[in-house]
């Protein structure tokens, strides 16, 4: 598995040393297959988008530097809309051309679960590389902490339209030995309001004929 992720990430860094340096956000760069970048939506921006149809998640930029959140299973029934809705706010505490650092809390108000995230993004040309941890704990008991997550990421812009992405996240403890990762990849589609994800999901420890799990995401975006 680890010389999977090694092999996408050379072909995009590849990619990447022939292009023009491009910095400016497009509508999700807040985020990636799961790990938050270290950018946020816009002032102003309002940002709805569905992962796998049945979550819906909604963000706001209150300002350059501060989004907050809100995010639930689709509504089938109360209580499951109860159990997982979430709210989250996510700050950009450090900026410059290429490299962002931000911020990420998240809880869920039903059963004090709360999660935090810490997420930094580097743009090369037009490849950004992310990095993130990650944990979680239950607010009446935060000694109780789940154990840190680690994910690393890329995206590279092919083109206005097209850009690919590639990501890999798992225990910390054991990121180097690759016993527990998540592996992603797949490529965003862009157009004028929003995109559309498409990848593939695969556990490190998945056997036999399994290949991967689908993914998929919309997003539109407005002021």
């Amino acid at each position: 598995m680890k010389s999977v992720v090694l092999t996408a990430l050379a072909l995009i860094l590849a990619i990447s040393a022939v292009s023009a340096q491009d910095t400016s956000y497009r509508a999700s760069d807040n985020t990636l297959f799961i790990l938050p970048t270290g950018d946020v939506v816009p002032k102003g921006t309002h940002q709805l988008n569905s992962f796998q149809l049945f979550f819906v998640g909604y963000n706001y930029g209150l300002s350059n530097r501060l989004q907050v959140g809100a995010f639930a299973f689709f509504p089938f029934n109360a209580s499951v809309f109860r159990e997982s809705f979430s709210v989250s706010a996510k700050y950009n505490f450090y900026r410059t051309d290429r490299l962002s650092l931000s911020g990420m809390g998240v809880i869920f108000p039903a059963n004090g679960v709360t999660l935090a995230v810490a997420s930094g993004s580097y743009s090369v040309n037009k490849t950004r590389l992310h990095a993130g941890f990650g944990t979680g704990f239950i607010v009446e008991d935060p000694a109780d902490a789940a154990p840190l997550i680690a994910i690393l990421g890329v995206d590279h812009n092919l083109s206005d339209r097209v850009s690919l992405m590639s990501e890999f996240s798992s225990l910390a403890s054991s990121f180097i030995d690759d016993a527990s990762g998540l592996f992603s990849v797949g490529a965003r589609f862009h157009f004028e309001n929003g995109n559309i994800d498409f990848g593939a999901m695969r556990p490190s420890g998945a056997g036999g004929d399994f290949l991967a799990f689908p993914f998929i995401r919309g997003t539109i975006e407005f002021n």
